[in-house]
């Protein structure tokens, strides 16, 4: 989460401006409340106070005070991502040692417990990436997982399982 909260969230303080200064007090308000909830979810409490604070500026209407509130919460955004931005080069889990692989049968068996975490969006299948690593062809699939594209993820995991089912 911290990896996405750089990743998604370092220009937020930029884009609220720019929709105050368009006129679109909704969705400033919107990216604040994001960027709120975003970073209580990381543990980033102080960021998340500087947050509400503009949030409920820009609920309010009360623009001048949001923006004076902005460049606070500019400096803390700036410190949270200096402090993740390490994260973005550090790979999520390792990769297996070179010559291991699984068998078709124990591939599908994984593909098969897999299937109906990423149906349900059930973040529990991220426990399943280092045995998903050990099946050829498997990178894109767990690139996926870990970003939480669990649809398009679904549809990876079907092409795998279709070219393990043409070997077995």
């Amino acid at each position: 989460m911290q990896v996405d909260f750089v990743k998604d969230h370092r220009q937020d303080v930029g884009e609220i401006r720019k929709a105050v200064a368009e006129g679109d007090l909704k969705l400033a308000h919107r990216l604040a409340h994001t960027l709120k909830s975003t970073a209580g979810m990381i543990g980033r409490t102080e960021l998340q106070g500087m947050a509400f604070e503009v949030e409920r500026a820009l609920s309010e209407g009360d623009t001048a005070l949001a923006e004076s509130r902005l460049e606070a919460l500019e400096s803390a955004l700036a410190v949270a991502v200096r402090e993740l931005e390490p994260l973005l080069s550090v790979r999520r889990s390792p990769a297996p040692p070179s010559g291991a692989a699984v068998d078709a049968e124990r591939a599908l068996e994984l593909i098969e417990k897999l299937e109906p975490l990423l149906k349900t969006s059930n973040l529990k299948c991220l426990e399943m990436i280092d045995d998903l690593r050990l099946i050829a062809g498997s990178e894109v699939l767990i690139e996926q997982m870990e970003d939480f594209e669990f649809e398009p993820a679904l549809q990876t995991l079907a092409g795998i399982k279709q070219a393990l089912e043409a070997q077995s």
